[in-house]
């Protein structure tokens, strides 16, 4: 290989990583994620940044990989009518400490986990889905540094009087701000949990 076709096949490495980076950082939402396909880097932070279109994929499948149901069936969230919860399968354990009612607990949550509940209508049918996010510190401080997001059933980012439904929303933090004394988490009723089971 020459000099002249060597430079060409760095500079076409260099231009696809390029991509490859601001395709998340530039809020690229057509990713397409199969069953099968584990990115284990994907719904971590990096450098400090909590990245969005990873957090975005993550949930896009949470149906088939990488989270357990804490749900064993619907219940009343008292918010938003019935729901089904989901948590990363890294901060499940943590997440069950969480009792709606129960005394006080303290948790931390690993950096980039999600939770993931999913809003029924009348029929049992998914409407929405609502995330939380482990972010860095500093991140969202009022509470707990989380990321926010409400997508619809596929995890498609849904827009509200033209803003996008992602980031350190005030609607959310206005209803976990309340629960300081779990964490900024609500939890999921003892009588409504399942166990260790993908959703």
């Amino acid at each position: 290989m020459g000099k002249r076709d060597r430079a060409f096949t760095s500079g076409a490495a260099a231009i696809l990583l390029w991509l490859m980076v601001a395709g998340c950082e530039l809020g690229v939402t057509d990713i397409e994620v199969t069953d099968g396909q584990h990115d284990e880097e994907c719904a971590r932070l990096e450098d400090g940044i909590f990245n969005e279109e990873c957090a975005l994929r993550a949930v896009r499948s949470f149906r088939v990989r990488g989270f357990e149901r804490i749900t064993a069936s619907p219940f009343s969230s008292g918010v938003t009518g019935l729901i089904e919860v989901s948590v990363a399968s890294e901060a499940a354990a943590a997440y069950r400490r969480i009792v709606p009612n129960g005394p006080p607990e303290t948790i931390s949550l690993p950096l980039g986990s999600l939770i993931i509940r999913e809003v029924l209508d009348d029929q049992g049918n998914v409407v929405k889905l609502t995330v939380i996010g482990q972010g860095p510190a500093g991140y969202n401080p009022d509470v707990s540094d989380f990321w926010f997001a409400v997508t619809d059933p596929s995890g498609n980012v849904l827009t509200v009087n033209d803003e996008r439904q992602l980031g350190a929303l005030v609607s959310c933090q206005g209803c976990h701000v309340a629960q300081r004394s779990n964490s900024y988490l609500f939890g999921v009723p003892l009588s409504a949990r399942a166990g260790a089971v993908r959703p």
